[in-house]
């Protein structure tokens, strides 16, 4: 964000959204941490600080209104009828009044902490740790004995809970208690060395996880071995988590044989996954069944939120990529920004950057192209500080909005993780991107597809004869990211019968007037061997026509008209068979099937930019009516252009009405 830049430009990204998530995005909050992490405090331990903040709080308030704040922030929460004296005081105090508590930032909490004695403090800490142990609330009971310094109670409370807080996603209060326990306590408590690395994995620390996981080993934590399988699939680099599941296997067969099972998915190796026991939509994606995958994952339930972080495998995120591969690209970005938001409530900077990657390929998909690199872009920002692989996805997304050095990063990537498939899904992703725009991307050779991606592969870039893809994976024939482009799909639907058209040309054509008037049939020019011939079309944008009246205003005959009809429809629609009725044009009145999917006409796009015609061929256009004859299209023609540019030629009408 914009603060973090102008406080601690210093800071990875990945840092600072673990800062904004732990003070819960409150402004002010944000700006005590960073400066604290500026000076090498990490984050769950820059909560504690609260320089300059306690003057703020202070500031007009009653000393016995101050004193009574700072007994009861000790407890972080209480009843309101506790703090009915502090209720008129709660907007100067930051108090949020939550389900009949009044609820204490961490960081006011601890500022007003530092007004009370210590003896006191330390008698009212010890005794709300009690309370909070006889209601089975052991992570709030180590917290106040921690404070209370009763650093020997609370080590053991790590060790006899710990785990189980971590599974009900208390990672960075698990991180806080670890940060003040000498190592001289943890001496002969072996198993805090292996909690401390599983919270920084959970808390997406990834190297600082893998250093404590190998010194969890060397002190003899063979448990470790599963912690690091673990990391490695998180990170999803399956060539760096091998050798760790192979000792892990050997040590522990029945808890390592589904991570196996998931790193042999991460490989592409997905028979041997399945026979392991893995199982879920990830493997029917994988196994290039999306629309199965989608509907197991639409029937799920929701997980909640009370729980670690998934990464890559969070549901809302996996549905929004589904959706953008064989269902609804609409949903898929509504699944995407309730993924970003989950992330957030869960502390996940790698499910924020992966959540926006998702963001881009739905906006991509959606053809709004300008989000959609900004989305990519957030990705990659947010990736920074992360592990690699993260910034994967929004480099394929990049690539396929024409950026070739992003593509050469992500292949580079994926190969040094060792996920091919990944290689071969968003290779395709990219190349029929850039079919949708009308350029063919040159496919190299993908060694690991799954059959869904391999028939895509062979298909490609989808002239005819691919139309039984369309009846095994009909959601092609919708707005996903492995659609070709709609003038393709048309054709394969009317080769197949279920288009209600005579012909299909299979092709996309824009026509440009605003800044001059240009005709591209599949992206490529269109250049006409007579003048009139462009004039005809020019004419045939404007309106529609009676046969008469374009013979007067092109000043030809029945039979040049012929040969100038037959050019443009032949330059629109290259590879027509003799006697094809024309797609694009129509006849009785003649005129431009403006309703045709496959036609972009810039004057109809309240999108398209305004800039200043090329007058040129429009003065042509005009000097080509004779008579009255530009009642039949011209003025309407001429108030279209003016309305779109600003400019407004309708000013020669009075002038063309006399002539």
């Amino acid at each position: 964000c914009q603060l973090a830049k102008a406080l601690a430009p210093e800071l990875p990204a990945f840092e600072v959204e673990r800062a904004l998530s732990l003070v819960r995005g409150w402004p002010l909050g944000l700006r005590v941490v960073l400066l604290a992490m500026r000076r090498g405090l990490k984050p769950e331990l820059a909560l504690e600080t609260a320089e300059g903040l306690l003057a703020y709080l202070a500031y007009g308030l009653p000393e016995e209104v101050l004193r009574e704040a700072s007994r009861l922030a000790l407890l972080g929460e209480v009843p309101e009828a506790e703090g009915q004296a502090l209720l008129p005081y709660a907007e100067d105090l930051l108090l949020e009044r939550r389900e009949g508590k009044l609820w204490f930032h961490p960081l006011v909490r601890g500022a007003l902490k530092t007004l009370l004695p210590e003896a006191e403090a330390r008698g009212l800490l010890t005794k709300a740790a009690e309370e909070a142990l006889d209601r089975g609330e052991g992570i709030r009971a180590a917290g106040f004995l921690l404070e209370a310094g009763r650093l020997g109670h609370v080590a053991d409370l790590l060790v006899q809970e710990g785990f189980s807080w971590l599974a009900r996603g208390f990672t960075y209060s698990v991180l806080r208690l670890l940060a003040h326990l000498p190592e001289a306590l943890r001496q002969g408590r072996r198993a805090l060395d292996l909690l401390e690395a599983e919270a920084l994995r959970q808390a997406g620390r990834y190297q600082e996880a893998e250093a404590a996981y190998q010194k969890a080993l060397r002190a003899g934590e063979t448990r470790a071995y599963l912690g690091l399988a673990r990391l490695f699939l998180d990170t999803v680099e399956p060539a760096r988590g091998r050798p760790y599941l192979e000792e892990a296997s050997r040590l522990f067969p029945e808890e390592a044989r589904l991570l196996l099972a998931e790193n042999l998915l991460n490989e592409g190796r997905v028979a041997e996954a399945e026979a392991l026991g893995f199982s879920g939509p990830r493997l029917l994606l994988r196994q290039g069944r999306p629309k199965e995958a989608l509907a197991r994952l639409r029937e799920s339930g929701d997980p909640g939120l009370h729980r670690p972080p998934q990464n890559h495998r969070e549901s809302t995120l996996l549905r929004s990529l589904l959706e953008c591969v064989a269902g609804d690209a609409e949903e898929g970005l509504r699944w995407a920004e309730r993924g970003l938001w989950e992330a957030e409530v869960l502390g996940s900077p790698f499910g924020m950057s992966l959540a926006q990657a998702r963001r881009g390929h739905a906006l991509l998909v959606l053809e709004r192209l300008e989000e959609a690199k900004a989305a990519y872009q957030a990705a990659l920002a947010m990736a920074e500080g992360g592990p690699a692989r993260l910034k994967v996805e929004a480099l394929g997304g990049l690539a396929a909005l024409g950026d070739e050095e992003a593509y050469r990063e992500m292949v580079r990537l994926t190969r040094t993780a060792g996920d091919l498939w990944v290689e071969g899904f968003l290779t395709l992703m990219v190349a029929l991107a850039w079919l949708r725009r009308g350029e063919v991307f040159s496919l190299p050779t993908l060694p690991l597809l799954d059959p869904f991606l391999q028939a895509v592969a062979e298909a490609y870039p989808f002239g005819d004869g691919w139309e039984d893809l369309l009846r095994v994976y009909p959601f092609l024939a919708h707005r996903t990211l492995f659609s070709p482009p709609v003038a393709r799909v048309r054709r394969a639907l009317w080769r197949l019968g279920r288009l209600p058209v005579p012909y299909h040309p299979g092709v996309r054509v824009e026509i440009r007037v605003l800044g001059g008037f240009e005709v591209r049939v599949e992206g490529r020019p269109v250049r006409f061997r007579r003048d009139k011939a462009r004039l005809l079309l020019a004419l045939l944008v404007a309106a529609q026509w009676e046969k008469e009246d374009l013979l007067e205003a092109l000043s030809v005959s029945p039979g040049e008209f012929r040969v100038l009809w037959w050019e443009v429809v032949n330059a629109l629609e290259p590879d027509r068979p003799r006697g094809a009725r024309p797609y694009f044009l129509r006849q009785k009145p003649y005129g431009l099937f403006r309703q045709a999917p496959e036609l972009y006409l810039d004057l109809e796009d309240p999108k398209a930019p305004p800039p200043r015609p090329s007058w040129g061929w429009t003065i042509l256009f005009w000097m080509r009516f004779p008579g009255p004859t530009w009642r039949s299209g011209g003025e309407s023609f001429c108030k279209a252009l003016g309305s779109r540019t600003g400019f407004w030629p309708c000013a020669w009408i009075p002038w063309m009405r006399r002539s």
